[in-house]
């Protein structure tokens, strides 16, 4: 029996695999593959008016229902503090539990976020998956835009272009999941700035919505 093939995401927060690669994700699951996403942090601190283990639960519920939106195959959360990720990651033996998915699951594809990326926990998050994952055979490792609008350091690597025409509605539906980040003005402005750089990539490369994705190996 031919065994599902496996395509893994490794994020800082609930909804960065999502706008990242959302529609190519949904795609792959609507082939049969199994999609399986790491998260960083819970993102307790991103709703400081409110109790972070409440955030923490209400995040993880949104996560779940955004997951099934996609066709997602399951959660995983290493529980990082956010901007302690590089130091929490010793702590808490974050590099053994991705090597622990990775040997048990075999991923053909990892998704993970872009060096460019403004964000420092997107960042931290990118090089401690490159650190795992550099060099491993056989593993395709791409990287997505969440915070970035250029690709400075990797603008001469290979491209992988993603056509989502067909499961745009499912990304974009899978983001609202994400309700109370969606209150916040930040995510709100970064919701529209998805939906308009899909757009923009699918005009560039012919199609009604896309993605594009930088191949690091």
């Amino acid at each position: 029996m031919k065994k599902t093939e496996t395509i893994l995401v490794l994020c800082s927060h609930n909804d960065d695999g999502v706008i990242g690669a959302g529609g190519t994700l949904a795609k792959y699951a609507a082939e049969g593959k199994q999609v399986l996403t790491v998260i960083f942090s819970y993102g307790e601190q991103s709703l400081p008016q409110l109790k972070p283990e409440v955030v923490k639960e209400r995040r993880i519920r949104e996560m779940i229902q955004s997951d099934k939106i996609l066709g997602g195959g399951g959660i995983t959360y290493l529980g990082l503090r956010e901007g302690h990720f590089e130091e929490d990651a010793v702590e808490r033996n974050a590099t053994g539990k991705i090597k622990y998915i990775l040997k048990k699951y075999k991923p053909t594809k990892v998704f993970t976020h872009s060096i460019d990326d403004p964000h420092p926990d997107h960042r931290a998050c990118y090089k401690i998956s490159w650190n795992i994952l550099e060099g491993m055979p056989d593993l395709e490792v791409y990287t997505f835009d969440v915070w970035n609008i250029l690709n400075i350091k990797h603008r001469n690597m290979p491209k992988m272009v993603c056509d989502i025409t067909k499961t745009m509605n499912q990304k974009m539906n899978s983001f609202k999941a994400h309700e109370s980040q969606l209150k916040t003005p930040g995510v709100f402005l970064l919701y529209w700035k998805t939906y308009i750089n899909n757009i923009i990539c699918g005009m560039k490369h012919g199609v009604r919505y896309a993605e594009e994705f930088v191949k690091l190996q």
